[in-house]
């Protein structure tokens, strides 16, 4: 994508800013009830997660996992470096599991099947759960883009034997990945580290910098003090931390899997802004957003939706689309103050991608998504 040489644009999420650093260090609360029970472990980041889930598995050597070839490549570097072996089966154009791909990427060395709830709309999990227990399959649950959201009366992220969430991609917080272990014949992974202070503040510049307030235009004139409050905070802030290290830290973040950082714990900021959140509001307003712009965009040639229509109790991470020049979208978006990004424009090192012209793109189309978010 030649036309976005120059941009340091990236995928729109939730960020600290200086009003909800406030009003998170005002209170203490509870962590979610789905994320209360024993089973549930935090690590720094949702591939860790998936790291100690699959090891968790125990599954024998020279096993292959079945992955869609839909992803994001953070998953599958967590699943190669235990050794495992990948195998692809197809996702539909409307982001669900194509059943028969799936089966035809079994052999005798199967043991598992990776599940993607792709911008948190959810696969079928009753089916998909039956077809892993009619082929003895353990099921590994992707929740990185959901948080607290139903199908059929049950939480996702209880369907699998291991499931894992990215929290960061749905709250204003830092860093954080959770593992629920559902199977008890499953040995929970050893407690994490805490994450080192200084990686911490890192993500906090990183987040200060990415929030609205970086890119304001003069018509927000309402918002004067935040960026006053942001040129004297930002300075302040570069005394902690590793200089630059938040620029190292984002690309280890973006870009695979960091062995030193498996055994670190979720950040303590992070674990006050989760404490803090309402999740069942946060699903209410993801879904008033999602259906807001599917409701009004008008599909043509340049700009269609993945997905229109979706079930109410999910929580969306963002409204997905297909887009014929993602770099005049995202400059016309950030001139109205709304960022955002490609999408899993790049393909994992593993992945024979020639096989499989879809998802990476579809007739000179290349995914892209609409914040949910705001």
């Amino acid at each position: 994508m030649n036309d976005l040489e120059g941009f340091d644009i990236v995928w729109a999420r939730p960020v600290l800013s200086p009003r909800t650093i406030g009003g998170v260090l005002a209170r203490r609360g509870e962590l979610p009830a789905f994320l209360r029970s024993g089973n549930v472990h935090f690590f720094h980041l949702g591939r860790n997660a998936l790291w100690h889930g699959a090891r968790a598995l125990k599954l024998p050597a020279n096993s292959c996992v079945a992955v869609p070839t839909f992803h994001c490549g953070t998953e599958l570097d967590a699943l190669l470096h235990l050794g495992l072996r990948l195998k692809f089966y197809e996702v539909t154009r409307s982001l669900q599991v194509d059943l028969a791909s799936l089966e035809a990427t079994l052999d005798d060395h199967t043991r598992a099947v990776l599940v993607t709830h792709y911008f948190g709309l959810p696969q079928n999990m009753s089916m998909l759960r039956d077809f892993c227990n009619h082929h003895r399959l353990r099921l590994i649950e992707d929740c990185a883009h959901t948080l607290e959201a139903t199908q059929d009366g049950k939480l996702l992220g209880t369907f699998g034997d291991v499931a894992f969430f990215s929290l960061h991609k749905l709250l204003p917080a830092p860093d954080g990945g959770a593992l629920i272990v559902n199977s008890d014949d499953l040995e929970p992974p050893a407690p994490a580290r805490r994450v080192p202070s200084s990686i911490t503040w890192d993500y906090l510049k990183r987040d200060l910098v990415r929030s609205r307030l970086a890119t304001l235009r003069p018509r927000h004139q309402s918002d004067i003090g935040d960026r006053r409050f942001l040129r004297w905070v930002y300075p302040g802030l570069s005394k902690f931390g590793d200089g630059d290290g938040y620029l190292r830290q984002r690309k280890a973040e973006w870009h695979g899997l960091d062995p030193k950082q498996l055994v670190w714990d979720m950040a303590p900021l992070s674990y006050r802004v989760l404490r803090n959140s309402d999740c069942q509001a946060l699903r209410h307003h993801r879904m008033a957003n999602y259906r807001f712009l599917a409701n009004r965009l008008i599909e043509s040639e340049e700009v269609r939706p993945m997905v229109r229509d979706v079930p109410a109790e999910c929580c969306p991470l963002a409204f997905p689309i297909f887009v014929k020049d993602p770099g005049g979208l995202m400059r016309h978006l950030l001139a109205h103050g709304i960022e955002t990004g490609p999408f899993w424009n790049s393909n994992h090192p593993s992945f024979p991608a020639r096989r499989w012209p879809w998802p990476a793109s579809q007739g000179g189309q290349t995914s892209g998504h609409c914040p949910a978010h705001r």
